[in-house]
């Protein structure tokens, strides 16, 4: 696993997670090896786009401010939204595993990632629930 996005200072350590979740997941979905081409536009695009859609929605919720009400509520349904779509990117990785498409070994290190991501999205919810 290549480490090319490295925690920017400032930045939220979920923001990192969720870039090395993206790069890892183009990694390997990208491969032929792994995900033959027949398998591209019904199975790969979607969890491409899980991947990049978490990114996307923690970053669109951190932009929102709490003290405005109706963005608050955005605000705690991106991060919802988010860890819905972690569990959906969990279900394609179990199943990538399941038709052999990628090994245990993968399989653990990538939920692992995803885990991390989506729990510190659960965390951040609650913190942001409570103010």
């Amino acid at each position: 696993m290549r480490k090319t996005d490295e925690k920017k200072p400032g930045e939220m350590a979920v923001f990192a997670k969720a870039k090395e979740l993206i790069d890892h997941t183009l990694t390997l979905t990208d491969n032929t090896n792994r995900y033959p081409k027949r398998v591209r536009f019904t199975f790969v695009n979607r969890m491409q786009d899980y991947a990049i859609g978490i990114f996307e929605g923690l970053l669109q919720a951190n932009e929102l401010d709490l003290a405005v009400p109706t963005e608050r509520d955005r605000r705690l349904s991106l991060q919802r939204q988010v860890m819905t779509d972690c569990k959906l990117l969990l279900y394609m990785i179990e199943l990538s595993y399941k038709q052999h498409y990628i090994n245990a070994g993968s399989c653990e290190y990538w939920s692992k990632m995803v885990f991390d991501v989506k729990y510190m999205t659960a965390a951040w919810h609650k913190r942001d629930k409570q103010r």
